[in-house]
């Protein structure tokens, strides 16, 4: 949900009370501030509400909510610490779980979350044996800020908006240079797979012709 909000400023994230069937359930929500709402070029807003829509999706609400990586490492280590489970990491070592806040953090998991679900973490971490401590997290939260800044420039749908948006972002979620994250958002400008998005959208990039 997007939620415009005559005070306040810049994009914040919030949960909100759902509406009809959702009534019962928290629902995390954008609130847009009025400087952003003031914006001259609203191309300028749809970027920046995509990007962080793209960090809504379960899979990667993690990186929006805990913020900084030495955060993620010590949320990811605390899961592992939770199910029980001890992975090796790269150079054979065990990988640390033992920071305080890892294990204050896993015994709260403990406490919350179904032993079902603790078990699953567990299957799916004895399968990270070698790669955990070999930039496993940093990579994973890079890949997300990149997969962010695609959406951010298909909702946008203008390549000089959405690389301005970059270029003049304050602090990332990414640990890419920003450089790297233009280069990066030029090749999926010109891929198939940005294509086929458009198309699925209805859009058509001009000179392109459909089939």
């Amino acid at each position: 949900m997007v939620w415009m909000q005559e005070s306040g400023d810049g994009l914040r994230v919030a949960n909100t009370v759902g509406l009809g069937a959702e009534r019962q359930k928290l629902v995390p929500s954008l609130l847009v501030g009025a400087p952003l709402i003031g914006k001259s070029d609203e191309r300028e807003l749809a970027f920046e509400v995509g990007k962080r829509m793209a960090y809504l999706r379960p899979e990667r609400f993690v990186t929006l909510a805990v913020g900084t990586l030495p955060k993620l490492e010590s949320a990811f280590a605390a899961a592992v610490l939770a199910s029980g489970v001890r992975i090796n990491a790269h150079d054979g070592k065990i990988f640390d779980v033992d920071s305080d806040e890892a294990k204050k953090l896993a015994a709260a998991l403990q406490k919350q979350v179904p032993g079902p679900l603790l078990e699953q973490v567990g299957d799916l971490s004895s399968k990270l044996s070698g790669r955990v401590g070999n930039g496993l997290i940093s990579t994973w939260r890079a890949a997300t800020d990149l997969t962010a800044n695609r959406v951010g420039f298909i909702v946008s749908n203008d390549l000089e908006i959405a690389a301005k948006g970059i270029a003049t972002e304050g602090a990332s979620l990414s640990s890419m240079s920003v450089k790297e994250r233009l280069r990066d958002l030029l090749a999926y400008a010109v891929s198939e797979p940005y294509f086929q998005v458009r198309r699925h959208l209805g859009l058509h990039v001009r000179g392109e012709v459909s089939a």
